[in-house]
């Protein structure tokens, strides 16, 4: 009679590798883990109408935008001066290192990029257009697809592959069209964090063709784009909540414009010198952006939060600078109106009661702020 040995667990000896399963590796774990990261990128892929290894996974909108801007080769960047502060700073450096001179594009007063500048500024030694598709402090939504057509032009004319487009649509998912043929980008950044996923993980669309050079190095991962041991668990749950998000975009927003246009058109109406920053028709579904006269929008901010609210004064990425909003400015609003203001973004699950509740506490705020500002009451009083 032969003995047979006792069924045991599998023995995992290689935690140099990971101390859980390291896509990469030739065993069992590792090819269940690059199981799931090859789902999760072509579920990723499928929602940017994209092939699968145009997806390269990064840690979330700065590292793509980031990638994208300083990852091309050298020339001159083209930037809307209303981008996120990842795009800005990354050309910016660039233009330290010596790649090439930044050229900010300016806005409307709604904050629309002005195209016709946009032509005039691009030129045969320019190496990036960056535009981002939603702007995450007032919610206007850029002409992509007019912009794409430019710069395709553009190439055209001076024959040649660049400049290439590349698109921040971090705050685009919950409501526009990822579609990246149809909107004709070339790198186009995502996040997880803004559409209820997982913090941590992001992806910059590189379509195939376009030279770009990583600005990780060590691994080889992400086709050599981005190295570092991938993240296989928040890759999935970040595919998740983008094909969610995809399927619930048309719901999601009609009912925030509804809530949207309801709460401005209060606001403008009971609430003395409030102003609406951006536009209406180009917006965001979730997204208002408001400036108050005599207020400071901190101290509006601090005051709906002690009420249960809360709100913010703009992109919590520059909060820490305690700058007016460079956004709002660019629209042409004074520098007391971008201090101001305070913004605010709609989940998906709000209601007209929370609205109606945030209404009347801004009201009282407001009313309150004033009175206490003895500048604004002696203004008042002339």
């Amino acid at each position: 009679r032969v003995a047979t040995m006792p069924r045991m667990k599998r023995i995992f000896l290689d935690t140099a590798s990971g101390t859980s399963p390291n896509p990469a590796s030739l065993h069992q774990e590792g090819v269940a883990a690059k199981k799931i990261l090859d789902q999760a990128r072509q579920e990723v892929a499928a929602v940017l109408m994209a092939q699968s290894d145009e997806i390269i996974f990064t840690s979330g909108g700065t590292e793509g935008n980031n990638l994208a801007i300083l990852g091309l080769p050298k020339g001159e960047v083209v930037v809307s001066v209303i981008e996120h502060p990842s795009a800005l700073e990354a050309a910016a450096l660039r233009e330290k290192l010596g790649y090439g001179q930044v050229l900010l594009v300016p806005v409307n007063n709604e904050g629309v990029i002005k195209l016709e500048t946009l032509a005039k500024l691009i030129s045969p030694t320019t190496a990036v257009v960056s535009v981002m598709y939603a702007n995450n402090e007032v919610g206007t939504i850029e002409p992509i697809v007019e912009v794409a057509k430019l710069v395709r032009a553009i190439r055209k004319k001076f024959n040649q592959a660049q400049p290439y487009l590349h698109v921040d649509a971090c705050q685009a998912p919950r409501f526009l069209s990822l579609d990246v043929r149809k909107l004709g980008v070339d790198l186009m950044t995502i996040n997880s964090g803004k559409i209820y996923g997982p913090r941590g993980i992001g992806a910059l669309f590189v379509k195939r063709g376009v030279p770009l050079e990583p600005i990780l190095i060590g691994g080889g991962q992400e086709g050599g784009l981005r190295a570092g041991t991938e993240n296989h668990l928040l890759a999935r749950d970040f595919a998740k909540f983008l094909v969610l998000a995809n399927k619930r975009k048309d719901k999601e927003s009609k009912n925030l414009i509804k809530l949207r246009d309801y709460f401005i058109k209060l606001v403008l109406r009971s609430i003395p010198q409030a102003s609406l920053n951006g536009g209406l028709v180009n917006r965001l579904p979730n997204n208002v952006n408001l400036s108050f006269v005599g207020v400071s929008g901190e101290q509006v901010v601090l005051e709906l939060d002690a009420k249960g609210i809360a709100a913010s004064t703009g992109s919590a990425c520059s909060i820490p600078k305690h700058d007016s909003s460079y956004v709002i400015l660019a629209l042409g609003k004074s520098k007391s109106e971008a201090k101001s203001a305070i913004r605010l973004t709609f989940p998906r699950d709000l209601t007209k009661t929370q609205i109606d509740y945030t209404l009347q506490t801004l009201k009282s705020i407001i009313s309150n702020l004033r009175k206490n500002n003895h500048a604004y009451s002696a203004e008042l009083a002339l």
